[in-house]
């Protein structure tokens, strides 16, 4: 069996699920330091841009009504003041003193947090409720803590509310609390994942592994002045500029990797064993499988909307589904595409290549990888089955629209 033929048998188990694309920018600023500029990696023998995971991630969370996790749960909320706006303010909307209720919610929130449950709950006047950091909490987590703290408001006195709070959270409660935090805590959180401290609320490691994408060319910028004008200054013989400005802009194609860990995501979505992940209901793994793949490739990272409207799709989309660790094709590119000719066509094919040589390298009957893709015209070297030296991918691995990749997948996981 031929290494590409190995890479598109049957796979007997495909623990991960890996997305590779190509994206390409005109002038924009995707994604910005601390100083305004372009994030920059140095990766080979030279400079790149890249964009930040967590921006990425943040812009898919975001998009959520439009790619679809709306419709398989909740996302959850993350702030520093869920304590103050979820739980304060509903008890003083019902008519709870203001002490008992922020004492009721410092006390929860130090028992989440991991802290010990607050003295100062009880004895001392609490401005506001806040935690020391951003803290994930599912939206139907948070109606079970709403509700321990409506029970625990039928007093007057913030001591007893705070013991009331405490004997509500027995062992046996906290215990019911992790059970249902499995079907409470935000498809967000199944896919990527959140910290806790305490004891109360489930932690939740990332099923979703996102890499910064790159630039695949050497980093490419322009320092763009700008001007605001001033409509009145004229009028005053004076100077029309009213301010003088300047910011980078960058304009490249971007690879970008994602890794999804199936038995951890179906097990943040059921609460099933990573051994039985596959004989579990799958229907909530998988639309959240399409709803991240449609994020990946249709919804774009960018600041400066408004003066660089960065919105493109991806010309290239790949999926390889398998059970050996994931592998980046970073390596395609550690020597940068020339910025000359057709870049993208140019970016897709040493993807391609480094694809096949990655399966010549690793690939056996013991460890097959599945791999599909679609793209554009412009990726169309990537079927051409021989490149003029070595054959690549076989077009047959090709699909014709990301509809039918997504149907392709939803077949193929857990079977």
């Amino acid at each position: 069996m031929t290494a590409t033929a190995a890479a598109l048998a049957p796979a007997a188990v495909k623990n991960f699920l890996q997305i590779h694309t190509l994206h390409s920018y005109p002038a924009g600023l995707l994604n910005r330091d601390d100083a305004g500029a372009a994030k920059r990696i140095t990766f080979g023998s030279a400079a790149r841009i890249r964009i930040s995971s967590q921006s990425i991630k943040k812009k898919w969370r975001d998009a959520s009504d439009a790619v679809g996790f709306s419709s398989i749960g909740e996302n959850a909320l993350r702030s520093r003041w869920t304590f103050e706006k979820r739980i304060v303010e509903p008890l003083l909307a019902k008519g709870v003193n203001m002490d008992v209720a922020r004492a009721i919610a410092q006390t929860l929130l130090d028992v989440v947090s991991g802290s010990s449950a607050s003295a100062k709950a009880a004895k001392k006047k609490i401005p506001e409720v806040k935690s020391n950091q951003v803290l994930t909490i599912g939206q139907g987590e948070v109606r079970l803590l709403e509700a321990i703290a409506i029970e625990a408001s039928r007093t007057t006195k913030p001591e007893e509310a705070v013991e009331q709070v405490l004997t509500l959270l027995t062992p046996e409660r906290r215990k019911e609390l992790q059970k249902r935090s499995s079907e409470v805590c935000g498809i967000d959180t199944a896919l990527f994942g959140r910290m806790t401290l305490g004891d109360v609320l489930l932690k939740y490691d990332a099923a979703v592994h996102v890499a910064h994408p790159f630039s695949v060319t050497a980093e490419n910028t322009e320092q763009d002045y700008f001007t605001a004008v001033d409509d009145l200054a004229t009028e005053m013989d004076l100077a029309a500029s009213g301010h003088l400005g300047s910011s980078e802009l960058t304009a490249n194609v971007f690879y970008g990797h994602v890794v999804v860990d199936l038995p951890l995501l179906v097990g943040n979505l059921t609460g099933a064993s990573p051994a039985m992940w596959a004989a579990t209901d799958l229907t909530a793994a998988k639309h959240a499988m399409r709803s991240l793949i449609t994020a990946i490739a249709m919804v774009s990272a960018g600041a400066k909307k408004g003066s660089t409207a960065p919105y493109t799709h991806a010309d290239l989309v790949m999926i390889e589904l398998g059970a050996a660790q994931p592998c980046s094709h970073c390596n395609a590119f550690l020597d940068p595409v020339p910025p000359k000719g057709d870049v993208l066509a140019a970016a897709a094919l040493r993807l391609a290549r480094r694809a096949a040589d990655m399966d010549k390298l690793y690939v056996s009957r013991n460890t097959p990888l599945l791999r599909r893709f679609c793209g554009s015209d412009k990726t169309d070297p990537i079927t051409q089955g021989v490149d003029g030296r070595r054959a690549v991918l076989p077009s047959d691995a090709r699909m014709t629209s990301l509809d039918d990749l997504l149907q392709w997948l939803d077949a193929e996981i857990g079977h």
